[in-house]
């Protein structure tokens, strides 16, 4: 099996597995969502699989038709970063790759928020599949070219 048909599958598990975790949580927005809402996903680097350090490539395999404007919220956000953090006024934090806010969304814990995977699931969960991106700035959806 080639390494692109592989990881085309991969997207596909890993899409069907956010589904059927949005499905079962009957609501997948974000104030629904607890730590369970994540079943555990891990991508191999060396093993063949995808890269977890390849962050484009995970956002695009789990939106799907809709990654290059979650690429482009992603890139915007935190320049695809893992570790990126923001300190807002109020005290919380946007954190990683989407910059999970840790007050608006306190349900991730931190050792999530800085997982790419994780991270990128949650995204998918809160902008309902890459269809809504109203939990991100108003500046970032303008950058996107989202009006």
């Amino acid at each position: 099996m080639s390494p692109r048909l592989r990881d085309a599958c991969f997207g596909l598990v890993v899409l069907l597995i956010v589904i059927g975790a949005a499905l079962m949580h009957g609501d997948a927005g974000a104030a629904t969502l607890g730590a369970s809402a994540y079943p555990t996903v891990t991508m191999a680097s060396s093993a063949g699989g995808a890269d977890p350090r390849d962050i484009p490539g995970l956002i695009a395999a789990m939106f799907g038709p809709h990654a290059a404007m979650a690429q482009c919220i992603a890139g915007a956000e935190s320049g695809w970063q893992r570790d990126a953090v923001n300190f807002n006024p109020d005290g919380s934090r946007d954190r990683g790759v989407f910059q999970i806010n840790s007050r608006w969304h306190e349900a991730m814990p931190d050792a999530e928020a800085f997982d790419p995977v994780a991270n990128v699931r949650y995204a998918y969960l809160v902008s309902q599949g890459g269809t809504d991106w109203g939990a991100w700035s108003e500046v970032t959806r303008a950058r996107c070219g989202i009006t």
